[in-house]
Formats: structure tokens, C-alpha cells, sequence
């Protein structure tokens, strides 16, 4: 499956200024400038795509917005720094000091049914909130645009099957209020030494993106040592990938899938979902379970998806590690935010828990090339799902209502 973004955007305008330089990571934060300034892009012939009707030059959104974040890294433009990490932290902080505990949330799904004639049969996914320890007292009212519609609710998952109508289009939905608590360290809560039989699928040398390559194998026997606790191994896991990467955005057509870990060290730019499969490959290389989490922030201006890892310690069973510390610390710069989610999480709607809980086939076909786009609505997000002529394939919305 290609992953293609493209959009027009002109070269921004980037001013100088000065950003401290404190954090305890200074050599690391060398190496990573040093790295930047290697892969730094010519702002020439890699970005431009073409020149449009007002003389602007197209360029890949992806580039520019991490071009934005090495500026602030490198203390050439305030931008980054200032306003996305300050927006980031400010949302986390009036989460802890709200500390709400019982959530509405609002889901919708809408399809794109165009292509199929009226009549074709129709079998419609979304995700819903999983259950755990964090998140119970689940209630949902599902619902639909559909007409003569079958819907039924399972774990993680509403299903609407029904058939396509003339309009073009079908929105699938819920509503759903639940209790979710952070999710804090907690040692001796777990008796047990070890997993379910079940569990120990955790350790598996590939599961989609967690992939125990020869390399990522080396560099997780180099980073932990011998002999070293579970919990040594995840804080020098932590260190490594906060130090030694920028968090940005990603052309998953461009990452080896038979070794994606193995890509990311050669690219030095990963986004949630790959630092959080890296970080979960080397723990199982280290005989750590470990795994991916995937869902959505509940913030209540910024509900939008969102992926981090678990791994498996005894006597405390499955702690998180969630890797937007990177962009809170500016890059693992700032003490005070490093390690922020290191071992806890604020309140999330988990709805993937892999390789077990997911979604499945969403049910339209998906092209071969495509792109997300994301935007703030006056109420919640609004994420969707286009091919490359920017025609629609699905689009989500989520908003925390209560």
C-alpha cells in the first residue's frame, strides 16, 4: 500500500533566532543537528513538484512542516518551538489540571459510495473504545445514515451492513461516554511473574511493523547490555530513541516493510507509530514483551489519533511509553518534559490494541495511492482518507463532547 501526500505549498519565510540549548542529552543533540544538517533537503529541486497559475512551487507537506521542526531545532526559526510545542503542552497540562474522568465522545465515519452502483451491498467498519483497567464503563449509541441498516457493536467495533443508495455517500457512528483514567506506574499490582500463553504472542520476531531485524537485534543487545533488568534495557530504549531522532511526518511508500525498523535508523525521521514499533522490536529482542497501542487523544480542542508502545514488566504488567515527550521536550532538550510519558499516559480512547484488537477491512476499497488529511473543526477533528486527485475514500470525525 502507497502512502502519497501531496500539496501546494510556498517555500516559507524563516527567520533567525535564538533558542536555549539546556537538556542533558548535549552530545546527542549534536549528533542530531549534525544529522539534520547532512539530510537538511535542497529547497531547490527536492521540494518543488511544479510552478502553479500565481507563480507559487508545489512542495510535499511533509517536508515543509519538518523542515519547520529542524529550523527550531537548529535555533533558525521560533515557529516550531513556540507554537506547536507550547499548544502541546499547554493541552497536557489543562488535562492533568481538569483531570476529567468522565468522557462523551462523538465518532463518525462517512463513505465515499460513489463508485457503487445503487443497490451493491455494503458491510461498514469503524473503531470503537476498547475496555480495559483505563477505560470502563463503556455506553454506546450507535447509529447511521443508512436506510433498512443491520448495525451491530462488537469489542473495538461497529459494523453497519446495508446498501449503496443514490446519495453517494454513508456515515456510520456513535456516541459513546465512558470512565478513562490515566494510566500510572504502579509496582507490585501485578502478582503474576510472567504472561498468558496468549500474551507471549508479544514476543514474536514480526508482527506487522514490530520487526526483529539483525540490526535492530545488535543495536538492542548494544544499548541494554548483559545481564541488565527489563527496566534498564526500556530506559536505555527511551534514551536512544529520543536522542538519536526527530519525530515528524513519514511517506510510508518510502519505508522498507521487511525492515522497517532498519529504515528509520538510515532515515533519522520516524513518526509515533514507527518510534513506537522500534522501540517495541528492541524490547522483544530483548525478550521484553511489548506492543502498539493505537487510538485518540482526549483533549478536548486537539481528539485526534494517536499510537504509542506497551511493554511487559513483571510485577507491574504493561506500562506505556509514548514518544510525543519528543515534541513536549523539543526534541528530548527540555528535562522537564523528557521523560513525561515515559512509563504513563493521561486519559486515552484506546480502540487498537495490536495484533489483536483492530479494526479489519473498513469496507470500500482502498487506492493504491493515497493521503491524510487532518484539520481542526469548530468542534473536534476532522481526519480523512483521499486518493491522489484529492477525491474523498472515508472521513473520520471525532470530538469530545462531555
Amino acid at each position: 500500500m502507497q502512502a502519497t501526500v501531496i500539496g501546494r505549498f510556498r517555500r516559507p519565510a524563516f527567520s533567525t533566532c535564538a533558542i536555549s540549548q539546556a537538556g542533558p542529552a548535549r552530545a546527542a543533540r549534536d549528533r542530531r543537528e549534525e544529522r539534520g544538517r547532512a539530510r537538511r533537503w535542497s529547497t531547490g529541486s527536492h521540494w518543488a513538484w511544479g510552478s502553479g497559475e500565481a507563480r507559487g512551487r508545489y512542495f510535499d507537506p511533509c517536508e515543509v512542516l519538518n523542515f519547520s521542526k529542524q529550523a527550531g531545532l537548529d535555533g533558525r526559526d521560533a515557529f516550531w518551538t513556540e507554537r506547536v510545542v507550547g499548544t502541546a503542552r499547554r493541552l497536557v497540562v489543562d488535562m492533568c489540571n481538569d483531570d476529567p474522568r468522565e468522557f462523551t465522545v462523538e465518532l463518525r465515519r462517512t463513505f465515499n459510495t460513489q463508485a457503487l452502483p445503487a443497490g451493491a451491498a455494503l458491510r461498514l467498519r469503524m473503531p470503537l473504545p476498547l475496555t480495559s483497567e483505563h477505560l470502563d464503563n463503556l455506553a454506546i449509541n450507535p447509529f447511521t445514515t443508512a436506510t433498512d441498516a443491520h448495525i451491530a457493536v462488537s469489542r473495538g467495533r461497529l459494523e453497519v451492513r446495508t446498501q449503496a443508495s443514490n446519495l453517494g455517500e454513508v456515515t456510520i457512528g456513535a456516541t459513546t461516554t465512558f470512565t478513562a483514567r490515566p494510566q500510572e506506574p504502579n509496582p507490585g499490582s501485578v502478582q503474576e511473574a510472567g504472561l498468558s500463553p496468549t500474551d507471549a504472542l508479544y514476543l514474536r520476531p514480526r508482527d506487522g511493523l514490530i520487526v526483529i531485524s539483525g540490526r535492530v537485534s545488535a543495536l538492542a543487545e548494544s544499548l541494554a547490555g548483559s545481564g541488565s533488568s527489563s527496566l534498564v534495557a526500556l530506559r536505555a530504549f527511551w534514551n536512544y530513541c529520543l536522542d538519536q531522532f526527530s519525530v515528524g511526518f513519514v511517506h510510508y511508500d518510502q519505508v522498507n516493510l521487511e525492515a522497517p525498523g532498519d529504515w528509520l535508523l538510515d532515515s533519522g525521521w520516524g513518526d509515533c507509530q514507527l518510534l513506537s514499533a522500534l522501540f517495541a522490536s528492541m524490547c522483544r529482542a530483548r525478550g521484553i514483551p511489548a506492543r502498539i497501542l493505537g487510538g485518540f487523544y482526549l483533549y478536548r480542542t486537539f481528539s485526534t489519533n494517536h499510537y504509542w508502545a506497551e511493554a511487559w514488566i513483571d510485577g507491574q504488567g504493561w506500562m506505556p511509553f509514548d514518544f510525543s515527550c519528543w515534541e513536549l521536550s523539543r526534541g528530548g532538550q527540555d528535562p522537564a518534559w523528557r521523560d513525561y510519558f515515559f512509563g504513563r499516559i493521561d486519559c486515552r480512547l484506546t480502540n487498537q490494541c495490536l495484533p489483536l484488537d483492530f479494526t479489519g477491512a473498513v469496507g470500500v476499497k482502498i487506492p493504491a495511492a493515497w493521503h491524510i488529511q487532518q484539520s481542526a473543526q469548530p468542534v473536534g477533528v476532522a481526519v480523512g482518507l483521499f486518493d491522489v486527485e484529492g477525491k474523498p475514500v472515508y472521513r473520520d470525525f471525532v470530538a469530545v463532547v462531555g
